[in-house]
């Protein structure tokens, strides 16, 4: 992603300006179509419209359309070398829509191994169901814990006790045992 950033940076500053960010599923399928600004420029506009409602689910406009066209037709990004800019970018979006789906299909199996737990950690809130099997993956057996204090010292997350006296502090900080 980042070199992706840095590509269109040089070919085509305003375009991540046209959306709210550049791997918005709109920016992507633009890109992915078009990849540089010349060809964004001479996309037929109808054509560039339907990618656009589509990506955006009817939420960008006509007006969108035509705003990125313009960025397009008035960039002050480097014309020179387009086609090698282009082949990267193709390179690099690939690449990123392949490991998209591996991640997906790691993730998938992830839930299969959970679900096969009796395990209700994921009914945390705040904890979805691959946190709950990273942590259980991270804890083990539970039963080589002789305590929650074990536990909790374990996972790192053992606040320190700062007391003296009648004095008990109440902004401690999580130890490093």
């Amino acid at each position: 992603k980042l070199r992706i950033g840095t590509i269109m940076e040089q070919i085509f500053p305003e375009y991540e300006k046209q959306f709210s960010s550049l791997w918005v599923s709109t920016s992507i399928g633009i890109l992915e179509k078009y990849l540089t600004p010349e060809n964004i420029e001479n996309a037929p506009i109808d054509e560039l419209f339907e990618i656009i409602k589509d990506k955006s689910h009817n939420k960008l406009t006509m007006k969108n359309t035509i705003s990125i066209r313009e960025a397009a037709a008035d960039t002050f990004g480097i014309k020179i070398a387009q086609d090698a800019f282009s082949f990267q970018l193709k390179q690099l979006i690939d690449r990123m829509n392949f490991l998209d789906k591996q991640i997906e299909a790691l993730d998938c199996q992830i839930l299969e191994y959970y679900e096969k737990f009796d395990c209700y950690l994921h009914t945390i809130p705040g904890i979805g169901m691959i946190a709950a099997a990273t942590i259980l993956a991270e804890i083990g057996d539970i039963n080589r814990f002789k305590s929650s204090s074990a536990l909790v010292a374990f996972a790192g997350i053992d606040p320190t006790v700062r007391q003296s006296g009648e004095f008990s502090s109440t902004h401690n900080h999580m130890s490093k045992r």
